[in-house]
């Protein structure tokens, strides 16, 4: 089991997650049906019959959810993103003035979600 989980987070959960800090603020929609394809690699690895639920399955290998898994990577991104010159001097990864439209860029969408709670 642990051989079989070790491929899956080497290299099943990238191919699932990548570049997800870009996509980081995709509908719940979304990120439900990588959480379902999550949940049926977890079960395939394990070898976990059908009726064991999920919450029990990354209890039992310490994995967290999708979402908030995206949601870290994203908040890690951003403070490295911070840090670096290049985004400084073009202002990558900061809020948009611009708000005429609905803001759609995940820096506008976690980063005010994280300030509301």
């Amino acid at each position: 089991m642990k051989c079989s989980l070790l491929l899956y987070t080497a290299i099943i959960r990238p191919l699932i997650a990548y570049a997800c800090p870009v996509w980081a603020a995709a509908s719940k929609k979304k990120i439900k049906k990588l959480q379902t394809l999550q949940n049926k690699c977890l079960r395939i690895s394990l070898k976990a019959p059908w009726f064991m639920r999920n919450k029990q399955l990354h209890n039992d290998t310490g994995l967290p959810y999708l979402s908030t898994w995206i949601t870290q990577q994203f908040k890690n991104f951003h403070e490295k993103l911070n840090k670096a010159d290049g985004a400084l001097h073009y202002k990558i990864g900061r809020r948009s003035t611009n708000l005429r439209l609905k803001p759609r860029l995940p820096q506008n969408i976690l980063l005010d979600s994280k300030e509301n709670t």
